[in-house]
């Protein structure tokens, strides 16, 4: 009899590498229904149409500056002065893009039958559990992938960016699963008390009545 925990989305084929990166952080009755990656390569968003003018003004200015001191045989001191400056506009104008470019090349993305998985850099995860999921955004690019933002994607000041699958294939398709899983672990909550076996091979005068949240405690 298939396990009723289990129930939605049927899993698809996974990137192997990836799902290993996963795999040491699944729940006891867990499993991947779907694994992706964001691309590598240098990507430009909405908000670049605002920064980049900023960040070119800035980095120009600063390597003005610090031509003129130098041509200008100003004091060591001035000189030295400009380059936090200098490396700033070099940052903001294109270390910025490099560094998210090489942090997304070591960036995986999970969906469980619990939880929606983000594996960064440095071996930290970020977990997101299905059931909080309802505020989801889904947006399209022209190069045919797709974000999907879990949470409000309008970043205020001080607040850290929600957690997002960036530029995936699919992005459409992954969202509905995300929705047919959650009404899945929903459908479950509501069912009530079910009975399972709790040794293998075990007869029905040896069960155990457990909720639906709590199955997952008694792999």
């Amino acid at each position: 009899m298939d396990d009723p925990y289990r129930e939605g989305p049927a899993p698809v084929p996974l990137d192997e590498e990836a799902q290993a990166r996963l795999q040491r952080d699944l729940g006891a009755r867990e499993t991947l229904l779907w694994v992706g990656r964001p691309p590598s390569r240098i990507l430009f968003e909405k908000r670049d149409w605002f920064t980049v003018p900023f960040s070119v003004f800035w980095a120009g200015f600063s390597f003005f500056w610090e031509a003129t001191v130098l041509r200008g045989g100003a004091p060591l001191v001035m000189a030295l002065f400009g380059l936090p400056f200098v490396a700033i506009g070099t940052y903001i104008t294109v270390g910025r893009f490099l560094y998210d470019a090489w942090k997304r090349k070591r960036t995986v993305y999970g969906i469980t039958n619990e939880r929606i998985l983000i594996a960064e850099q440095g071996g930290t995860t970020r977990s997101l559990d299905l059931r909080g999921a309802d505020d989801t955004i889904v947006e399209d690019h022209a190069d045919g992938t797709g974000t999907i933002t879990f949470g409000d994607p309008v970043v205020r000041r001080g607040q850290p960016r929600p957690p997002r699958f960036s530029h995936i294939p699919g992005a459409r398709d992954v969202h509905q699963m995300i929705r047919e899983q959650r009404n899945a672990l929903d459908r479950l909550r509501l069912a009530g008390p079910v009975r399972i076996a709790t040794e293998p091979g075990s007869v029905d005068g040896y069960a155990a009545e457990v909720f639906p949240a709590e199955r997952k405690n008694d792999a």
